[in-house]
């Protein structure tokens, strides 16, 4: 029996934020692209982050680090 996977996925740059060691950060800094700041501080904010999506019935989680 197959369980339908029911979820979220995101880029370690979207939650992150901060990170001045990929390329992106270069591209914000030349207001090429808006500055991600502290973006959704997934660091430090993960367990409410993955109780939230609990809470919509999501049964997955992709995230990259």
């Amino acid at each position: 029996m197959n369980k339908f996977l029911f979820g979220t996925a995101s880029s370690s740059h979207q939650v992150e934020g901060g990170n001045i060691y990929n390329q992106i950060h270069e591209l914000e800094q030349k207001n090429i692209l808006p500055s991600a700041g502290l973006a959704a501080d997934f660091y430090h904010q993960y367990k409410t982050d993955i109780e939230t999506a609990k809470s919509f019935g999501m049964n997955t989680m992709r995230i990259s680090l």
